[in-house]
């Protein structure tokens, strides 16, 4: 309908038995999942391509500091999306000739810290082609600190809604 529309792919939670919970609820990924996991985004990826859509762009974990406990989540430290985007993920987009974009964090701007951490790692950085915010917390300038420090990446508000759950923003 619209050749222009891109597609960001965020997921919540992987499969139970990739996780410390062995459920989708909870828990955090385990380390012996990350080559599976970045494989699943893989098929993912292609699975759309085989029905003529273009998956633009990936984050690794929507909202990687929060870890619901009613609802499939997961969390994700800093340190870990780093290391599976530079050992995994991103060299498997690589050998699978695939050009999906990933952008870090995916979460409020109150933890700039996160992406930060994520886009001076090197090896990571050289897969990430931005940041993906949520608008819930924190001040908006950390976009405009992002765009200073990194004026290369994208950034993209990938969540953004309203409701009396959201108190009086």
């Amino acid at each position: 309908i619209n050749p222009s529309a891109k597609i960001i792919g965020t997921p919540w939670s992987p499969p139970g038995w990739m996780k410390t919970t062995g459920s989708m609820i909870g828990g955090n990924l385990k380390p012996e999942a990350y080559a599976p996991l970045a494989n699943y985004f893989v098929k993912y990826i292609q699975a759309y391509q085989a029905q003529g859509l273009t998956v633009n762009y990936l984050t690794v974990q929507n909202e990687p500091l929060f870890i619901p406990t009613g609802y499939p989540g997961m969390g994700m430290a800093p340190s870990e999306q780093a290391s599976f985007i530079k050992d995994n993920l991103g060299p498997a987009l690589v050998a699978s000739h695939l050009n999906t974009k990933i952008l870090a964090y995916d979460h409020n701007w109150d933890a700039f810290n996160y992406p930060e951490t994520v886009l001076a790692d090197g090896a990571a950085a050289q897969y990430v082609s931005g940041v993906a915010w949520h608008w819930y917390g924190g001040d908006p300038n950390a976009q405009t600190r992002g765009h200073n420090e990194y004026p290369g990446n994208d950034a993209f508000i990938t969540e953004a809604s309203g409701g009396g759950w959201q108190g009086s923003d």
